[in-house]
């Protein structure tokens, strides 16, 4: 029997009335009066004398409202465990890249998480979460290797991701790769003789910024590349130490800005705009992390 019979019972009880439990139950009247009906036929005998208003419930019934309530509350308490044992040991993997993961993955997390221990109803929290870190090829890699369940990368407003469309995606923060240097460095007298940290030729910024910041610049810059890294926290600290001037994305290096320990050089250089999409093959895991979290 299922326990919305009982809580329509209960009800009944308390409104002494058809139409008043209706409405109390967020139904129509006749598809409350044929659950009492189902009800009545799961006891055997007509519990409900219709003759009479207000209404009589038989004392069989009444004198077993406590016992109801009770089963719907350990009805409840019931599946709220069976789910939780079955969150404990579920693990969400989510792969992404270095950058994101230090910029903006450890702030939908957070937040996330303080979401969802305010509602009744959470989809996502309980998980154990496992982070997979990489470059953006190997990241995309995983996830459609079905090694991940949540994918977080960068990509360029017009950029081709054929393969990755099918699966329930979203834009959830804009970015943008920016040139900086130290405020040490005086870029507009000795621009010609500041060595540039710049990104290996396989790696996804690399590849933007070649597509996008225009050939001639791309070029001159190349030219004077003194120190190659993939990892972007790797570059920002060699040019906090003023080493040269490097191209980051501008979610990672706000605070040094503000606090002036980097300079924004993109006039001069140009700059490229970034989205933050994720992918996932959990479509509850896009709502929550997606809609609620929207930067």
């Amino acid at each position: 029997m299922n326990t919305k019979f009982f809580e329509d019972i209960i009800a009944l009880i308390e409104n002494e009335s058809f139409s008043q439990a209706a409405n109390q139950r967020n139904i129509s009247q006749s598809a409350f009066s044929r659950r009492i009906q189902t009800f009545e036929q799961w006891c055997g005998f007509e519990i409900v004398d219709r003759s009479k208003q207000p209404i009589k419930i038989h004392p069989a019934v009444k004198d077993h409202v406590f016992e109801f309530k009770k089963l719907i509350h350990n009805n409840e308490n019931l599946r709220q465990s069976i789910r939780s044992q079955f969150q404990k040991n579920q693990h969400l993997v989510i792969t992404t890249q270095h950058s994101l993961a230090i910029s903006h993955l450890p702030h939908l997390l957070q937040q996330n998480i303080q979401l969802n221990t305010n509602k009744k109803e959470n989809q996502i929290f309980g998980y154990r979460y496992r982070i997979r870190t990489s470059n953006r090829q190997e990241a995309i890699a995983r996830f459609l290797m079905n090694r991940a369940d949540v994918l977080l990368i960068f990509s360029t407003p017009n950029e081709n991701l054929d393969m990755l469309t099918k699966f329930p995606n979203r834009i959830i923060d804009t970015d943008s790769l920016i040139a900086v240097s130290s405020p040490t460095i005086n870029i507009e007298q000795n621009f010609s003789k500041i060595p540039y940290l710049g990104y290996p030729e396989e790696s996804y910024f690399h590849q933007v910024l070649q597509q996008n910041i225009g050939r001639e610049i791309f070029s001159a810059i190349q030219q004077r590349i003194t120190y190659e890294s993939a990892v972007t926290e790797n570059l920002r600290r060699m040019c906090l130490l003023a080493n040269g001037f490097t191209y980051l994305p501008k979610s990672l290096i706000c605070d040094d800005i503000v606090n002036s320990r980097l300079v924004n050089i993109s006039k001069k250089l140009g700059g490229v705009e970034l989205n933050v999409l994720i992918f996932t093959k959990k479509c509850e895991v896009l709502n929550t992390l997606a809609n609620d979290l929207e930067y």
